[in-house]
């Protein structure tokens, strides 16, 4: 009876130290204010978001962690709640959404809409208490000329240790890149604008 006692606590004992798996998403966009929705009407973002790709070692289900200069580890308890490349996409159109009723939309024809499409080779934590958000983005016609294309590098703090801290700067950094989109999306239809104007 001892026996079969014994065996059944460190059956229980087994259960009870299984990791526990913790699930992240990377959240919704925050709403646009007010005056964005009042400009809203005025103008219409002509440009879709083609893809998000990202490096190998960031396209797994674990949130990646740089421990040094030269390792990096990916979790196995602390696990992204689905694709991270499409939570990315997700955020992204949404956050650009927010962005684009304003100046920074370009008024081109609905037939010739502009497509981006995102690259990451960094997305993870860093032993530095910091998120690292990094890549390029693209932007090009339909015909698949190039228009306009720039480098992002984002260190975003920590505000506290731990997973979930880390999940908050790494959206942080997708707002800071979509504004940034935002501002090149503004500056290429500013040339536009005044290369009409030129031709006038």
């Amino acid at each position: 009876m001892r026996i079969i006692l014994f065996s059944l606590l460190l059956v229980l004992a087994g259960c009870s130290s299984q990791p526990q798996v913790t699930t992240y998403f990377l959240g919704k966009a925050p709403q646009a204010t007010s005056e964005t929705r009042a400009t809203s009407h005025l103008r219409q973002c002509q440009w879709r978001l083609a893809g998000v790709e990202m490096a190998d070692f960031l396209a797994g289900n674990g949130l990646v962690y740089q421990v040094s200069n030269h390792e990096l580890a990916i979790a196995r308890q602390h696990l992204w709640a689905g694709d991270i490349t499409e939570q990315i996409k997700v955020k992204m159109v949404s956050l650009l959404a927010n962005e684009c009723p304003r100046e920074a939309s370009v008024n081109i024809p609905a037939q010739q809409p502009l497509t981006l499409t995102l690259s990451f080779n960094e997305f993870h934590g860093r032993y530095s208490g910091d998120a690292l958000i990094g890549g390029h983005w693209r932007i090009s016609k339909t015909s698949g000329e190039q228009v306009l294309q720039a480098d992002f590098h984002y260190d975003v703090p920590l505000t506290s240790d731990g997973y979930p801290a880390l999940v908050e700067s790494l959206s942080l950094g997708l707002e800071k890149l979509a504004r940034d989109i935002d501002a090149g999306i503004a500056s290429l239809n500013l040339t536009s604008e005044q290369s009409l104007a030129s031709t006038r």
